[in-house]
């Protein structure tokens, strides 16, 4: 049981992150588009230069933590498997830590509320130790 909950969690994960790499990389209305619905953001419809290249490189981390979620999902061995999850854990929790850390930045940049920001801050942390915890469960079994 144990084994497959870690396996949809990398498919989840994985397939998330491909989606949010392309829509990254894709045309600016699909970076528009999945920014507004997926975490409430108001992206210009025209931009610096600097912020194009901060969101490919954003775009390319998306489809980069992709591939090793797809890459976890298909090592059999069981501990290399939990350091994927610990991994993605201690993840998790910096992009929370950065989502606070840079609250104000993002309302710059987004006029991203912190409340809206709070709810990605506590889904980030709950999943985060989730994820940890996951693996070290998953790392002792």
């Amino acid at each position: 049981m144990l084994t497959t909950t870690v396996k949809v969690f990398f498919c989840l994960v994985g397939f998330y992150h491909l989606v949010a790499g392309a829509a990254v990389l894709g045309p600016s209305s699909w970076l528009r588009l999945f920014g507004s619905k997926t975490y409430s953001l108001i992206i210009p419809n025209t931009y610096e230069p600097r912020y194009i290249v901060c969101t490919k490189f954003l775009g390319s981390m998306a489809l980069a933590v992709s591939a090793f979620c797809f890459v976890a999902l298909f090592v059999s061995d069981i501990k290399t498997q939990a350091c994927f999850l610990i991994i993605f854990g201690v993840l998790f929790n910096v992009r929370a830590y950065l989502r606070y850390h840079l609250r104000q930045e993002m309302a710059d940049a987004y006029q991203l509320t912190f409340d809206r920001s709070l709810k990605n801050i506590v889904f980030n942390v709950c999943l985060g130790i989730a994820t940890f915890m996951l693996g070290i469960a998953h790392y002792d079994s």
